[in-house]
């Protein structure tokens, strides 16, 4: 455990330092070493996050699921909150989503509670990590 919490702030130090990577569209703060998902593995889950930041008619509360057969992994996205967040005097939209991941040789899962916000470019760029709010590693709330 003391692992997960030590590489889960090495990854959130990184974030606020200005270390950012990009699959596809989206933007996600997970990598080989916190989790063993794939280039491919990131466009399918990318293809499952985008409506769910970017269509204002999706109920708060849907899942969506998303697996890659090629890896095995697997996991879901739920939409949790819509909120706007202020930076420098402009509102930006925010979306909080939870995203779970499973993987064939991990028993446990991950679960990662996240606050992503859309930029002027229209981007959407990590706001925050909830740690209250489901971010533990072995998906315990």
């Amino acid at each position: 455990m003391l692992s997960a919490v030590y590489r889960l702030s090495l990854l959130m130090c990184l974030v606020v330092a200005g270390a950012t990577a990009s699959w596809g569209i989206g933007f996600y703060p997970f990598d080989n070493w916190s989790l063993p998902l794939t280039a491919e593995d990131f466009t399918i889950l990318d293809k499952v996050v985008q409506p769910l930041l970017n269509d204002d008619s999706i109920p708060i509360g849907t899942v969506r699921s998303w697996s890659n057969p090629t890896t095995g992994n697997n996991g879901t996205v739920t939409l949790m909150q819509r909120f706007d967040y202020n930076y420098q005097g402009t509102k930006l939209p925010c979306r909080k989503l939870t995203y779970v991941f499973h993987t064939p040789d991990v028993a446990q899962h991950h679960r990662y509670a996240l606050n992503q916000c859309r930029i002027n470019d229209g981007s959407w760029k990590l706001l925050g990590v909830n740690p209250n709010a489901g971010q533990n590693r072995d998906g315990r709330p």
